[in-house]
């Protein structure tokens, strides 16, 4: 779609005169958006296919109708990827990240939570998970009661109900999180389409910022 940061795209920054420009980077400069800023809304995943919700992109600027509350405003580490630092995922008070492990994405074209392997089996060891080793896919039993999870953002809170982190499908219920060993990247965590669809995700390019407020469903 052409939403990246310069060092994911053609040429560095500042461009040049001979450079290609992404083309939210080339709207911005054309005058064409209010703002610098692009936003997604994600459909409800409780009803999908042809039955689902739609969800909505909004290029400069944002849809108040689907979001409550204030966005709350969180700084990139760096603008390459949507990449900022992250407090901790827990489940129950317990903190399955630590000071190597900290640094996530938020991406709408991943479409669970991914996070390093071993976090991952904790987690979902937490949430009463059982993997399929073939796959590294994780399910839980339909009728159970599956805890939530929460990511803290600057000393945010931003809480996943248990529902949110599952789908059911054939009678079996998948469990949205997998295990992503991500080397040599500087990314451990994936903030996919499971925490966007929650929590309304505004990408602030001129300010190198990511901001959230819940989502209206």
């Amino acid at each position: 779609l052409g939403l990246a940061f310069d060092v994911l795209a053609v040429c560095e920054f500042p461009y040049v005169s001979d450079c290609v420009e992404t083309p939210f980077h080339r709207a911005m400069d054309l005058g064409m958006l209010d703002s610098s800023v692009f936003s997604f809304f994600l459909g409800d995943m409780k009803k999908f296919g042809k039955y689902g919700y739609d969800g909505e992109l909004t290029i400069g600027g944002t849809d108040p109708a689907y979001y409550t509350g204030d966005i709350q405003w969180h700084d990139l580490k760096s603008a390459d990827y949507w990449r900022i630092n992250i407090d901790g995922i827990s489940v129950d008070g317990t903190d399955y990240t630590d000071s190597r492990s900290r640094v996530a994405i938020v991406d709408s074209g991943t479409s669970l939570l991914t996070g390093p392997t071993s976090a991952v089996k904790s987690i979902a060891s937490a949430l009463n998970a059982t993997e399929v080793p073939l796959t590294g896919e994780y399910f839980v039993d339909c009728d159970a009661q599956v805890p939530s999870m929460t990511v803290t953002i600057d000393g945010i809170d931003y809480e996943l109900e248990g529902s949110d982190l599952i789908l059911e499908s054939g009678g079996s219920c998948l469990l949205l999180i997998m295990g992503l060993d991500l080397t040599g990247t500087g990314v451990d965590w994936i903030l996919g389409d499971v925490f966007m669809r929650k929590y309304y995700s505004v990408f602030d390019y001129e300010n190198q910022r990511v901001g959230f407020a819940p989502a209206v469903h």
